[in-house]
């Protein structure tokens, strides 16, 4: 059997790293990732140009039609040296012992100033003004707030001490489940599990579950713990689609289904 190249193995290192870790870098170079990921895996775009308002899809579309032509090692090379330019916690050395991923803040990192898609860029929203120093979201919940951060030590406090309830919504009727999800932690998935999170929430016009929330930003770690903590992969959003519906093949195949 033929050695795979060294090259596959960095890239698939690189992937893995990112799905399962809790990294925090700017739209951006989340975009830029999924047209080199897509690039490598599939070769050229090929399907039509998603309409001017379907932000999401055209901003994906943008970002894969830019590397036409590309060779799949050369977009591999693309993605691992991003990795390693952003100093997120991996090398091709391996993976950084005590690393800290920094907290999230109104200014992502990015490559002058140092994985996949989050809530704000997946859902249409150009700002990240959510993520202040305000450990409360709009909406004055500080379970919500905190699981912005990835703060687990702040919700536990709120729904324990101060007896918030854990399926707190936000303006858009999300859970702290909904935005944990999105951002790729699943310390905080684990632990709003633990309070008793609702694995089924659903926004308030969009009624998408926190398992679409991850399915469309690529966080394989998030939706591997909602499946496994029994969330109903069938619930549809309000355009009828299931999660499943909204994720690419090569996201569901490192999924572990019942």
């Amino acid at each position: 059997m033929a050695a795979i190249p060294q090259m596959e193995l960095w890239f698939e290192s690189a992937f893995d790293y990112l799905n399962t870790h809790p990294v925090s870098v700017s739209k951006e170079n989340k975009l830029k990732f999924y047209g080199y990921f897509k690039q490598a895996t599939t070769g050229d775009c090929t399907i039509g140009k998603p309409n001017l308002f379907e932000f999401v899809a055209r901003a994906k579309w943008d970002a894969w039609n830019a590397l036409k032509g590309m060779e799949p090692e050369v977009a591999m090379l693309g993605y691992v040296e991003l990795a390693e330019r952003l100093a997120i916690g991996w090398t091709r050395d391996g993976v950084v012992e005590d690393y800290e991923p920094p907290a999230m803040t109104d200014n992502d990192q990015d490559p002058e100033n140092t994985g996949h898609m989050m809530s704000s860029l997946a859902h249409g929203n150009d700002n990240d003004d959510d993520d202040n120093d305000d450990d409360n979201d709009d909406n004055g919940s500080a379970v919500i707030g905190c699981a912005k951060k990835n703060d687990l030590t702040g919700v536990r406090e709120a729904v324990k001490e101060a007896k918030e309830p854990v399926n707190s919504v936000d303006a858009e009727g999300l859970t702290a489940l909904h935005h944990a999800s999105d951002r790729g932690y699943p310390d905080m998935v684990q632990l709003l599990f633990d309070l008793g999170a609702d694995a089924n929430a659903r926004t308030t016009d969009t009624l998408e579950t926190p398992l679409h929330y991850a399915c469309i930003s690529e966080q394989v770690a998030t939706a591997q713990l909602l499946v496994d903590h029994g969330c109903d992969t069938l619930l549809q959003d309000a355009e009828g689609q299931s999660a499943f519906d909204l994720a690419d093949a090569s996201f569901l195949a490192l999924l572990t289904l019942p």
